[in-house]
């Protein structure tokens, strides 16, 4: 069976927590991290072994899952477009600054 290709967008206190576990889980591959730092991006790289990539899209071409855990104004659209792309998608909470993007989110997160 082949492991599942995880990552996170934003590493910063809660991603990098996310980067840590993801490291240790031996049936998962951490395969890539992607901040808009581009020094906590090597950082955790350097520390934990994925590719840093360069953007959300380059990101999303490295991984199978991934975590979310950039500020919650910036969830819907980073979530949005990993559901687009038919990834997995954990987001950190909240998940939203309103309930209505969450709504919007559904019939991706279920096709």
């Amino acid at each position: 069976m082949k492991n599942l290709r995880v990552g996170v967008v934003g590493v910063g206190h809660i991603g990098s927590n996310h980067a840590r576990l993801y490291s240790e889980i031996r049936s998962a591959e951490f395969t890539a991290v992607y901040d808009v730092d581009p020094i906590s991006n090597r950082t955790i790289a350097i520390k934990f072994g994925p590719t840093p990539a360069k953007s959300l899209d380059e990101f999303i071409g490295l991984v199978d899952a991934a975590s979310v855990a950039t500020p919650t104004n910036t969830h819907y659209e980073i979530a949005r477009s990993l559901l687009a792309r038919g990834k997995h998608v954990l987001v950190e909470k909240p998940t939203t600054p309103s309930t209505l993007p969450n709504w919007q989110t559904w019939p991706l997160a279920t096709s």
